[in-house]
């Protein structure tokens, strides 16, 4: 789905320093309204906040609390 639709929906990943194990992921919607990040999974929970200054600095809306409530 996502491979079929890359003007929509990307893959928004974060490498740990010094490697290129993926730490973190979210995926990046387009949307009517503009860019949606969806919930954010990482391994360490201090790297939320990466991912939404990433998601601010592109403006971009992204979730208040990573559940899966909206």
């Amino acid at each position: 789905m996502y491979v079929m639709n890359p003007n929509i929906v990307k893959l928004v990943i974060l490498k740990a320093p010094g490697s290129d194990k993926i730490v973190g992921r979210a995926l990046l919607w387009q949307t009517n309204e503009g860019l949606f990040m969806d919930r954010i999974y990482t391994s360490k929970d201090s790297d939320v906040a990466l991912f939404k200054m990433y998601a601010s600095s592109i403006g971009a809306w992204s979730k208040e609390l990573q559940t899966s409530s909206y």
